[in-house]
């Protein structure tokens, strides 16, 4: 087995996951996850102004040149964590980003 099968994780690169909160082809769910990785502290938080994770979550239609937001943030966070991209007790305002999904620190 080559060492790299044997790893259990790998690192995203923040202008990927960037492109993923703007991708109109995931859900809501997801680019609300994704949101919350851009903005994941040392602590494993993503702290955001009430309001302001459907905002960081929208993408840009560009039909129109509209910003769409995410229409229900509340019942995408909750999406997230049933869907394990998220930890329990996640909120619009806290979202838990689970230490064996996504780790970050100094390489």
């Amino acid at each position: 087995m080559a060492r790299s099968d044997r790893l259990h994780w790998g690192k995203l690169g923040r202008r990927w996951l960037a492109a993923q909160v703007e991708n109109p082809a995931n859900t809501d769910w997801q680019r609300v996850a994704f949101a919350a990785w851009l903005r994941v502290g040392f602590d494993g938080l993503a702290t955001f102004a009430r309001g302001e994770l459907a905002t960081a979550a929208a993408y840009l239609n560009t039909d129109t040149g509209e910003l769409v937001k995410v229409s229900n943030a509340p019942r995408a966070v909750k999406q997230a964590v049933a869907n394990g991209w998220l930890g329990e007790g996640s909120s619009t305002t806290r979202a838990v980003v689970r230490g064996d999904a996504y780790g970050i620190g100094r390489w």
